[in-house]
């Protein structure tokens, strides 16, 4: 799979939360790792959190938290949460104060066997580590999508 594309700007993302989320869709994600290894994937869903009003947003009514920091920081900021105990979601603030839009699902396209291991070492299930996990499936939830490009609050992507 090939794409004529270019390297998104901070410009490119100055836009309203629900424009943004749907900007973003069909853009690629890209992780290059330490070792060099370059991990990418086509943005398929998207959810936007439009901050003071909306309940489901870590800014409802304007709560701000270090947890949520990043949502009042300027357009394009990446950030990482950890919720549940348990999970990494990956962000990315918007035009409005305290809203952001949520990678949701990537359809992976190279580096689909790096994905597959980093997804293979987070199961617990021996069972589950055998067997091989569909592509269609490595990332297809906003969790998947941080383990299986190793995303973490303490190795999140730097930039966009």
């Amino acid at each position: 799979m090939t794409f004529n594309a270019r390297r998104l700007n901070k410009e490119d993302l100055d836009l309203p939360c629900q424009e943004l989320a749907i900007y973003l869709l069909g853009k690629v994600l890209v992780r290059k790792l330490e070792d060099d290894t370059i991990l990418k994937g086509r943005i398929v869903e998207t959810e936007s959190y439009l901050g003071g009003e909306d309940k489901a947003s870590h800014s409802f009514n304007g709560r701000r938290t270090s947890s949520n920091e990043p949502m009042y920081m300027p357009v394009g900021t990446c950030y990482v949460y950890f919720t549940y105990g348990m999970y990494h979601c990956f962000n990315i603030s918007s035009r409005e104060s305290g809203a952001a839009v949520l990678l949701r699902a990537l359809e992976p396209f190279q580096g689909v066997e790096i994905m597959e291991k980093f997804r293979s070492n987070r199961n617990k299930s021996k069972q589950a580590v055998r067997k091989k996990i569909k592509t269609s499936k490595l990332c297809d939830g906003p969790s998947k999508l941080c383990i299986s490009f190793d995303i973490t609050k303490e190795n999140p992507i730097k930039s966009i």
